[in-house]
């Protein structure tokens, strides 16, 4: 590797940028959110579940 080829300026093209990040972890917080709202529907509704997401 020359000098002019720093490793802290140059990015793989399949690496994950900042605005990547942002979206993964804004995604990963609405689907758990999601998947705990879920739960606690099904707890409170029972065997009545199926039709609550009606």
């Amino acid at each position: 590797m020359s000098k002019s080829e720093d490793t802290t300026t140059h990015y793989r093209k399949d690496s994950l940028t900042l605005v990547g990040a942002v979206a993964l972890g804004t995604g990963v917080m609405i689907g758990a959110g999601i998947l705990s709202l879920t739960g606690q529907m099904a707890q409170m509704t029972g065997s009545l579940c199926p039709l609550a997401f009606l």
